[in-house]
C-alpha cells in the first residue's frame, strides 16, 4: 500500500506529529510511505493574484509554491494521514492554506486526491467539536480521524512528548 504522510506542524521533526508519523512508518514497514513536512514547504495563502485558477482564460495558479507538487503526490497513494496540531479551537494555518491552496488544481489532481482515502489525527485539547465538519467538507468519500490530546495522556504538548505517554 502506498501511504503519503502530511505533518501539518510547523515543529517538524520535534513535535507529536512528527512523531506520530515515525510510529506509523516503524509499525507497518510493509507499506510505502511519503513524508511530507507541509509547513517547511512554503506554501503561501491565496489571494496575492489576479485569481486566474478561478477566472480563467486557463484556470492555471500562477503561483509557483509547492502545494501542487504535493497535491501531485495524491496521484499514486491508496491512503492520505493528516497529522495536524489544532491552536485556538481550529487546526492549525498550514492546513488551512494547503486546503486553500486545493482550488488550483481542480483540473490537474483533484480526481486524484478526491479518490484517496483519508484518515486525520488531530492534536487538540481544545475545538474538537470543530473538527468533524473540517473532515466531512473535505473532498471524497472515504475519511475519518481521531483526536488525540495531551491533556487526556497527562503529557505536555508543546513538549512533543505525547508519544512518550506511559499508562
Amino acid at each position: 500500500m502506498k501511504i503519503l504522510l502530511l505533518d501539518f506542524s510547523p515543529k517538524a521533526m520535534e513535535g507529536n506529529c512528527a512523531s506520530m508519523a515515525q510510529f506509523l512508518m516503524k509499525a507497518y514497514p510493509m507499506h510505502t510511505y511519503t513524508l511530507v513536512h507541509v509547513a517547511k514547504e512554503g506554501i503561501e495563502p491565496c489571494g496575492q493574484c489576479q485569481y486566474r485558477c478561478l477566472v480563467g482564460p486557463d484556470y492555471a495558479c500562477e503561483c509557483p509554491d509547492a502545494s501542487r507538487g504535493i497535491y501531485g503526490l495524491t496521484k499514486d497513494v491508496d491512503l492520505i494521514y493528516y497529522f495536524i496540531p489544532v491552536f485556538s479551537d481550529y487546526p492549525c494555518a498550514y492546513y488551512f492554506m494547503f486546503r486553500e491552496r486545493g482550488q488550483s488544481v481542480v483540473n490537474d489532481h483533484m480526481a486524484s486526491y478526491s479518490q484517496a482515502k483519508k484518515r486525520f489525527i488531530f492534536v487538540a485539547n481544545t475545538g474538537k467539536e470543530n473538527l468533524e465538519k473540517i473532515v466531512m467538507s473535505e473532498p471524497g468519500q472515504d475519511k475519518s480521524y481521531i483526536v488525540m490530546s495531551t491533556q487526556d495522556y497527562k503529557t505536555k504538548g508543546v513538549l512533543g512528548d505525547l508519544m512518550q505517554y506511559a499508562a
